[in-house]
C-alpha cells in the first residue's frame, strides 16, 4: 500500500515539475527581446547621459570648492 502511495506522490510531483517547466518555457516565449540595434541605441544613450552627469558633477564640485575656499580665505 505504501509503495502505491509513494508512486502516486512521485507522479504528482513529477507532473507538477513538468507543469512548472512548461510554464517557464511559455513565459519566456512571451518576452520581447530587444534587437541588436535597440541595445546599441540604449547603450549609447546611457553612455552619453553618464558622461554628461559626470561632467556636471565635476564642474559643480570645482565651482563650489572655489566658492567655499574663497569664503574661508584659503
Amino acid at each position: 500500500m505504501s509503495s502505491v502511495k509513494t508512486k502516486s506522490q512521485y507522479l504528482k510531483a513529477r507532473n507538477k515539475n513538468n507543469s512548472y517547466a512548461s510554464n517557464i518555457k511559455s513565459e519566456f516565449s512571451k518576452i520581447h527581446w530587444p534587437s541588436k540595434q535597440e541595445v546599441v541605441k540604449a547603450s549609447i544613450s546611457i553612455l552619453v547621459f553618464v558622461v554628461f552627469f559626470v561632467g556636471f558633477v565635476a564642474i559643480s564640485d570645482l565651482l563650489l570648492s572655489k566658492v567655499f575656499f574663497k569664503f574661508k580665505g584659503i
